[in-house]
């Protein structure tokens, strides 16, 4: 292994999130090879100061992918047109699904104190991220996926994202889909 692949996995394996060890994993085992095969692309946040002295400090990441949202049975025509900000079909048929971008992950490290960055710090961000995507490439929906804990929803909701539907996860477990519109 070359030495910059050595210090990167230093720097991702100083990461740690006990109240989610799913983003902890994630990061640490999955967050490269996602990279490499294009699937997504996870962002490093780390603490300025600290990088002024040489001291690498990962506070936090996210990661961000594109996904398909999928038009749940039963909703309304003048709610599939408004995620579509354009028309609620395509050569008749009814859309059912629509590109978007997904938070896959976001998380702060634990061994920091945890005024070093909050979590709206770290969605603007994100968001950030995605808005230069969007203007790019388009898009105008970001997905983002929780578990039913009621800090996490209201984390989401007021950083802009409301309810959409709920999905089970690979596992079995309910998921909270919520989206935001970048415009």
């Amino acid at each position: 292994m070359d030495q910059d692949m050595t210090a990167t996995n230093e720097v991702i394996s100083s990461f740690i999130c006990p109240a989610d060890p799913d983003i902890e994993s994630f990061l640490n085992a999955r967050a490269i090879k996602f990279e490499n095969a294009s699937k997504s692309r996870t962002y490093l946040i780390f603490d300025e100061e600290a990088a002024h002295t040489g001291e690498l400090r990962l506070l936090a990441y996210f990661t961000i992918a594109l996904h398909i949202l999928i038009v749940p049975e039963g909703f309304s025509g003048n709610r599939v047109k408004k995620l579509d900000g354009f028309s609620s079909t395509i050569r008749g048929k009814r859309l059912s699904e629509f590109p978007c971008y997904l938070i896959g992950q976001l998380g702060k490290n634990a061994v920091y104190p945890a005024d070093l960055i909050t979590g709206d710090v770290i969605m603007e961000y994100t968001l950030g991220v995605i808005g230069q995507a969007s203007e790019l490439a388009g898009g105008r929906i970001i997905l983002i996926e929780c578990r039913p804990i009621e800090y996490l929803i209201d984390f989401y909701r007021r950083n802009g994202f409301s309810y959409y539907d709920d999905e089970p996860d690979l596992d079995g477990n309910l998921m909270i889909q919520m989206i935001r519109l970048i415009y």
